[in-house]
This record gives C-alpha cells, structure tokens and sequence, in this order.
C-alpha cells in the first residue's frame, strides 16, 4: 500500500484573493486540457464563435495581494533555501527501523498466544521514550514539536465556533426573548425551530472555519501528517472482517494443499509436521525433479502470500480503529462543558419563586431571598455562556490530543517502505533500513514553506482549468479538435502566453521549485499565502466548502447528531426540557423539583449528544474518505449517524471478532509456517544453484544445506512485522 502524496493539496474552486477582468481572445493554447475541460463545460452556439463574440476570463492579482507584495517582497532566494531543505533533511533510516520494530505487532511470537491486542491498547504501549526516538529519526525537534502542538491549541480554540453561534442563540437570546411568553408551547416551538435550521445553517460555517484555521495552523509552522492513505475511514470493520475471514480460509487452503504436496514427497515426519532435514537430503542426492521443486516452491509461496494478506486487513482493521479513535479523541474533554451547557437551568430553582400553581418543593427552602424573572433567567444564561467559553478552551486541549494521538498512530500504521520493503520485511520478520523509503519518510515531515508552495501550485492550477473550461464553453461545439485548432489560428498571443506560464509555474511548484520567471499572478499568490493574507485564507476556507461531498456530509453529519437516537441528541439536549415543561403545564403548574430533575435530565442528554459526536464524525468520514461512486448517501449517512451508538456498538464487535479470529489463525498457522518458510529457503538455492551452474549439493567443497541457514527461521514469523501490506500481492488487500 502506497501512502498518499507527500505534500499537502488545498485545491480551490474560487479566492477573493484574484479578480477577473474580461479579455477579447477566442484562444485555447493547450489543446489537451482544452479538451479535457470541454466535455464538462457544455455547449454555446456555433455563431457565437463564427462571429468571434468570446469573450475570456483572466485572472489578475487584487489589489489586496498587490499590496502586500509591495510591503513584503518576496524573498525568492530565501524561500528557495527553505525548499531545499524539505528536499534534503536528514533521516535516520537505521534508527527509524529499530523504533518501528519495537512498536510495531508481532502477532506470531509464541509468548503472545495468538493474541491480537486492540489499537488502543497497542497506542498506550508506546512509551515516551519511544516516541522521542522516533521523532529524532524523522528529524523532528523539540521545538518544532512544541510549534506544532501551539498551532494546535491555537486551532482547536476555534473549532466549535460555528455550533457556538447557535448555541449562544438558544440558551442566552432565546430565554431572554421568550420569558413573558404564557404559552410553554411556543416557547418550545421557538426552541425546537432554532436547533432545526442550525444544521443547515453550522454546516457551511464550520467548513469555512476549519479551511481558513487549517491554512493559519500550518502558516509558519512545520507539520507531521497523518498517512490518510493507511489511516481513514472508507471501509468498515464488518467489511474488515469479512476479509480476514477470507484470507483465513485462503490460508487453510493453501496450508493443505502444500502439505499434500510434502506428504507425497515423504518430507512430512509422523507428527504431521514438515520435515526440513528430509527435503535437504532429497535435494542433496539430486531426487527432486526442477517441476517438483518449482510445484512445490509455488504452493509455499502462495500459503506465505496468503498469511501477509491475513496480517495486511488485520493492520487495516487496527488502522481504521486508529482513525476513529482519533475523531473520538478530539471531543473528550468538551463533554462536562457541554454536559454543563445543556443542563444550565439545574440552578435556577433553587434561587427561584415557585409558580401560583405549583406544589410545595423543599429546594425553594434552600435559598433566600429569591430573585425576579429576570435575574434567574440572567443566572441561567451566564452559565451556558461560561459553559460555552470553556467548551473552546476544552477543544484546544482535545486538539492537541488529537495531534499526539495521530503521531502514535503514524509510528503504528504509516507506510515508510519502499518498492517491496514491506513484503520483504514481512517475510523476514525484522524491518531494516534497506525496506524504508528516505523520501516517503522525509515527506511525513512538512516545511511550512513547502505547505505553502503546494496551496499556491493548487491555487493557481485550479485557477488555470478555469480558465481553461471557460474557454471550452464559450467557444462551443464540446472543443472539437478542429475548433481548437481554429481557435489558436485566430489566437490572442497573449492570452497564450499566460497559459503557457501558468502551466509552468504549476509544474515548477509541484516539484517545490521557485525560479525567477513566475508569472506576476503566481508571485503575487505566493506573496499572499505567505504573509498570512486574510483573502488568501478565504480562498482555502470557500475550497474546502466546495469539496465533493462536503456540505452534504457536513449537513447529514448535524442532523444526525441532532437526533441521535431520536430525542437523545443536541435537540433533546437544547429544547427537550422545554417540550417537557410544556407537557407538565409549564412552570407556573410543575414544582421546583420537577424542573430541576429536568435541568439534570438535559445535562444527562448533553453528556451522551457529546460522548456520541465523535462516532457521528466517524460515519461522516466514511462517506467521504469513499470513492465517490461507492459513498453512501445522503440519507444513508443520516439514519446511521441517528444511530450512531448502535452503529459504533456493532462496529466494536465486528473488530473484535475480526482480530479474535486473527489471533486464533496466526497460533494455528505458526509452527507449521516456521517449516514452510525454512523449506522454502532450501528450495530457492535450487534455483540458485541451476541458475550459476557453480555449486553442487552434497560434495566435499559445498556442504549441505541445513534448516535455519541464512535465517530460516525467520522467514515464516515474518508475518510478524507491520500492518499494511507494501503493495498488493497475491492474494493481498488492494491499497
């Protein structure tokens, strides 16, 4: 399995930081992303383009980017100098071996008697020392550790922005605006109106906050990413599951299939157990013919193929745990805020008049004097707005959380291997340095300039396919070959030109080079994404809101966590209480202690609407972590994110059973694997002998090969390394 693109990509649809001017020019320069654009773009009619009546959109620098190029030049030769050094930092590949070693799984060893420990259990095993170690391997500092995990703080301050506009809404302006209303009624419709159109209205809010902070988090600060090719959400445990299933019966198959082989060969001794001494013999007195060897060579290989599927989809399954586990991180220490948000209105009737129709209640004993309508409902709200202040505070600790937890998670189930470094390293039993990729491992670690170079290659490339499909459209007829070549015949030289030097700029970016001759519009973009510009930072705020599936998986993801359950959601939370009051005959028939067991009731429901937010993010991201013709929709989403407790539930157990199984198959398949790998190795100096016509078994000079030689024994407990296979192999996982 490959990991993703080293670099990060911020592609955008749109920016405030370029306006567009119109240009008489009736040109397509590049004639293969002409065409490209064109079959999205339409058609317009032929005349338009016979009479020349295009017109084309060109981007030009705004006059905010204008000046902040004028009042912070570009240091071209000091960004270069930034830029090489993401392209040469050092890494330490022995030392990132050792520390993958010691934390990575080693499900065959016989002290583990099969047992497949859980992700978690697996992250809280990594000791602080190891950590450390390797964050020197990858050429991480302790300062850059302490800027990344600031940047995190700072952004996690920001991240509930969006609810806590609703949420000042319902528990400060709505008391305040209801308080003389008689009818409980409307007061809980008012409350029940606003929690329904605050997911419609956050979803967009919150992608537009995460865009804008995830540009200034990594603005000046270096960044270790999370491998999202290894460690996502697109599949499921109980697809997860199924699969090792899958590769269990595989291995079976193919473990009787070669000892079929073997007992017909007389190398199996009378414990059913393979014989190495006896294949060394045979192979020394020259009695096994080259088809013999080659059947039995593929038979074991096929069974050794079989068990690094097996280890690759229980990887995968401890993986996919990691990535939820991660959601779930970010959300823990916002539950009391949030729980003492939902239940602010607990103190009010201790400090309130009962109601001209309520009972007695002896909690209006415990308080004197009481206060008035008024202050009550004051008291009330500045509760939640502490609640709500703290709940910001929580989420930068939850964030920063979250960041330590992704680092685990990386030394667990990131891929740092090369080209058959991971089968190698499985079949061995032991990474080393020769498995590791130095440029994958170097590209874990991202320069702030180099994150910067990457948003601005996005920026500008996204800005040239518009301009591009624009062009397409215009000109009509689905940008047939020949109306291309009309077209350049009666070209704008300028417009050529630009095109031509946008596609420069973005070829030289992407390869994290800075020459002197960027177009103007490239430089001045680059100005502005360094130097923190305001507009440059909407851009990657509105790209990320118009993402593929984003608003609707944000949407579905707000209603899903509104009604969890149905009442046990932030509704039931906000206006549950209230619909409740109402029901009762509202507060002037209902007595103190009612209502206060009310208030506690809210916070109960607060405290679970929070603890289940993060498995209604996780159902979110499965859908758009999935390719988009296998997501789910829309609805599919909601009724699972309405379900979320009973979908995590189901989920816990289908790892459960999926690493159980696991387990048990990897104590079944050890010993006689050990034999397999260790005949295996026999075989192959077969072919080693055949194909040098140098060495002959069994005489004076060339001893006889023995089990265990060139570290046989370790071929088989191989299936002992890391959890994602390298590349698809015989029977393996797709990456």
């Amino acid at each position: 399995m490959r990991m993703r693109a080293p670099l990060p990509t911020g592609a955008t649809h749109a920016s405030d930081d370029i306006e567009m001017i119109d240009r008489k020019a009736p040109v397509v320069a590049d004639r293969s992303a002409a065409l490209e654009a064109g079959d999205a773009a339409g058609k317009v009619s032929k005349g338009a383009v016979a009479k020349g009546e295009i017109r084309e959109t060109i981007e030009v620098a705004s006059p905010q980017v204008k000046a902040a190029q004028a009042s912070h030049p570009l240091d071209l030769a000091a960004l270069r100098a930034k830029l090489a050094q993401q392209k040469s930092r050092t890494i330490h590949l022995d030392d990132l071996a050792g520390v993958l070693n010691e934390v990575r799984p080693d499900w065959l060893h016989p002290t583990q008697n099969g047992t497949v420990h859980s992700n978690s259990k697996r992250v809280s095993q990594i000791s602080h020392r190891q950590l450390n170690a390797w964050y020197d391997a990858i050429g991480v500092t302790k300062d850059d550790i302490g800027k990344m995990e600031s940047a995190a703080r700072w952004a996690g301050m920001f991240v509930p922005t969006s609810g806590s506009i609703f949420n000042m809404i319902s528990y400060l302006v709505v008391p305040f605006a209801t308080r003389n209303i008689k009818n409980p009624w409307v007061t809980a419709a008012i409350g029940l109106g606003v929690v329904g159109i605050q997911p419609v209205v956050t979803s967009p809010l919150q992608s537009l906050v995460i865009g804008a902070i995830d540009y200034y988090r990594r603005l000046g600060r270096p960044e270790v990413k999370l491998d999202k090719g290894s460690i996502n959400s697109k599949a499921t445990q109980s697809g997860i599951r199924k699969k090792i299933d899958d590769a269990i019966a595989s291995a079976r198959s193919d473990e009787a299939a070669v000892m079929q082989l073997f007992e017909r060969h007389g190398f199996v001794d009378a414990d059913g157990q393979i014989d190495e001494s006896l294949l060394a013999e045979t192979i020394a007195t020259k009695r096994l013919s080259p088809e013999d060897a080659k059947a039995l060579t593929e038979a074991c290989n096929k069974h050794l193929d079989a068990l690094v599927t097996l280890c690759a989809h229980t990887g995968q399954m401890q993986a996919l745990n990691g990535a939820h586990a991660r959601q779930i991180e970010s959300t823990l220490w916002q539950i009391p805020a949030r729980a003492l948000r939902s239940g602010s209105g607990a103190f009010a009737p201790f400090i309130k008049q009962p109601g001209a129709q309520a009972p007695h209640s002896r909690i209006g004993d415990l308080i004197h004097p009481k206060l008035s309508s008024l202050n009550v409902t004051g008291v009330s709200a500045g509760i939640a707005l502490f609640a709500i202040v703290m709940q910001h505070v929580a989420a930068a600790r939850d964030e920063v959380n979250g960041l330590r937890l992704e680092h685990k998670l990386n030394m667990l189930h990131a891929d740092f291997f090369n080209d058959g470094g991971k089968d190698t390293a499985i079949r061995r039993g032991k990474i080393t340095s020769a498995d590791l990729d130095e440029a994958k491992c170097r590209n874990m670690v991202v320069l702030p300039e180099a994150t910067i170079v990457q948003r601005v290659a996005d920026r500008v490339d996204a800005q040239l396919k518009r301009m591009t499909a624009e062009l397409v459209a215009q000109r009509g007829m689905q940008a047939s070959p020949g109306a291309l070549e009309q077209g350049a015949a009666d070209g704008d030289p300028e417009l050529k030109k630009r095109i031509a030097a946008y596609q420069k700029d973005v070829a030289n970016l992407r390869k994290l080079t800075v020459p002197d001759d960027l177009h103007e519009d490239t430089k001045a973009l680059l100005e502005s994404a360094l130097t923190g510009s305001p507009g440059f930072a909407w851009g990657e705020a509105y790209a990320k809101l118009t993402k593929p599936l984003e608003f609707s998986s944000q949407v579905s993801q707000r209603l899903g966590q509104t009604f969890t359950l149905g009442p046990l959601g932030s509704a039931g939370a906000t206006a549950g209480g209230r619909f409740a009051t109402a029901g009762l005959g509202g507060n002037s028939h209902i007595s103190l202690t009612v209502q206060f067991v009310l208030a506690l009731a809210s916070a109960l429901i607060g405290v679970f609407a929070a603890a289940t937010q993060g498995m209604v993010t996780n159902i979110k991201n499965e859908r758009r972590d999935a390719k988009p013709e296998e997501a789910m929709g829309f609805m599919s989403q909601f009724g699972k994110g309405v379900g979320a407790p009973v979908v995590a539930g189901y989920n816990a157990f289908e790892s459960w059973r999926g690493l159980r199984h696991a387990g048990a198959a990897f104590a079944e398949f050890e010993k006689q694997a050990t034999h397999i790998g260790e005949s295996l190795e026999l075989l192959d100096g077969i072919d080693t002998a055949d194909e040098h016509d140098l060495i002959e078994f069994g005489t004076d000079d060339v001893p006889l090969p023995q089990p265990g030689d060139n570290g046989a024994g370790r071929l088989a407990s191989a299936l002992t390394s890391s959890d994602i296979p390298q590349k698809p192999l015989a029977h393996s996982p797709q990456a």
